[in-house]
C-alpha cells in the first residue's frame, strides 16, 4: 500500500524550467545532471518494488526530524512490525570502501544511512514505536563498482536488490499495526 508517492524536488522543478531557456554554467549543469540522475534512480527502485505493492506499506521521499536533526529517505517499507529504511544512489564509476567509509568522498552514504536509521529509530522510539528498522544502502545503477565492499556493509547492488525485495517480510502483509506506523511515519513528514 502506497501511503506517499514520490514527486520532483523543487530543485529539480526549477533546473527543468531553466533548461534551454538559458545557459548553465559547468557547476550549474553538473548539479542538474546529478540531481536529474538521482531523480530517475528513485523512480526505477519504485518501479522495481511495485512487485510488493500490496504485501508492505511504502513512503517515498520523506523528510523527518528528532531531536533537533533532519534526515531525508529515499524509501521506506513497513511490514511485519519493521521498518525498513533505503538510501538510494543512481552513481556510475568505481569507487572503494575501506573501514566502512568511501574513498575520496567528502559525505560517506555509509555514515549518511547510519545518520537517517538513528533518527528514525530515535522518532519511533519517542512516540512509543519499539521496532526493528533495518537499513540498506541501493546502488541502482548497473554502472558501478565497488571495490573492498564486505558483506558486513548494509550494501546492495542492482542485481541484488529484486531478491532483497522478495525477502523483505517474506510470506507477511502489513497489518493494522503496520499501517499505524506508517501513517504516524507519513504525519511526521516535513513539507
Amino acid at each position: 500500500m502506497l501511503l506517499k508517492s514520490r514527486e520532483k524536488s523543487f530543485e529539480l522543478v526549477q533546473f527543468e524550467a531553466l533548461r534551454g531557456r538559458i545557459v548553465f554554467s559547468e557547476e550549474q549543469e553538473r548539479l542538474y545532471k546529478y540531481v536529474t540522475a538521482g531523480f530517475m534512480g528513485e523512480c526505477l527502485c519504485d518501479e522495481m518494488a511495485e512487485s510488493m505493492a500490496e504485501r508492505v506499506i511504502q513512503l517515498r521521499d520523506l523528510l523527518l526530524a528528532s531531536g533537533g536533526r533532519t534526515c531525508q529517505v529515499d524509501s521506506l517499507l513497513v511490514v511485519a512490525g519493521k521498518v525498513y529504511l533505503l538510501e538510494i544512489k543512481n552513481w556510475e564509476g568505481s569507487f572503494e570502501i575501506v573501514d566502512g567509509r568511501f574513498v575520496g568522498l567528502s559525505a560517506c552514504p555509509l555514515a549518511q544511512l547510519q545518520r537517517s536509521k538513528t533518527i528514525v529509530e530515535h522518532l519511533l522510539r519517542r512516540y512509543g514505536f519499539h521496532v526493528e528498522v533495518e537499513a540498506r544502502l541501493l546502488f541502482i545503477n548497473s554502472k558501478i563498482s565497488l571495490y573492498g565492499l564486505t558483506r558486513q556493509e548494509p550494501v546492495l547492488l542492482r542485481h541484488q536488490v529484486e531478491p532483497y525485495f522478495c525477502s523483505v517480510g517474506e510470506g507477511s502483509f502489513w497489518d493494522q499495526w503496520d499501517r499505524k506506523i506508517g501513517e504516524f511515519l507519513l504525519q511526521q513528514h516535513v513539507p
